[in-house]
């Protein structure tokens, strides 16, 4: 909807499909972000320790800039691909980018 309403993009590249694996290789390293967060969360301080929304709030605090900036820089390299003179490049690296913007 968005890509050919609000973009006004025609084109829709086979490659577009490959944004999946991306996203989902971002997920993976934001858990892996979160997990260290929360183990290291166990001997930080007792009060963090309370019960589990109290750990998990800190966790959050604490993963939450690096995880977005992750997804930032990750969006801003895609939209890079607005300079190349490749349409097929261009067209994934647009998709991409609202894709990981919307993740």
């Amino acid at each position: 909807f968005f890509f050919k309403v609000v973009f006004k993009i025609e084109y829709f590249a086979a490659l577009n499909c490959l944004t999946i694996y991306i996203v989902a290789a971002i997920g993976a390293d934001d858990i892996f972000i979160f997990m260290d967060a929360y183990k290291q969360s166990r001997t930080r301080d007792l009060d963090i320790l309370v019960d589990l929304e109290t750990r998990l709030s800190w966790v959050y605090r604490r993963t939450g800039t690096a995880m977005a900036i992750t997804s930032a820089t990750t969006c801003t390299a895609f939209l890079c691909t607005l300079i190349t003179p490749l349409v097929n490049i261009r067209s994934f690296g647009i998709f991409a980018a609202f894709v990981i913007l919307l993740d």
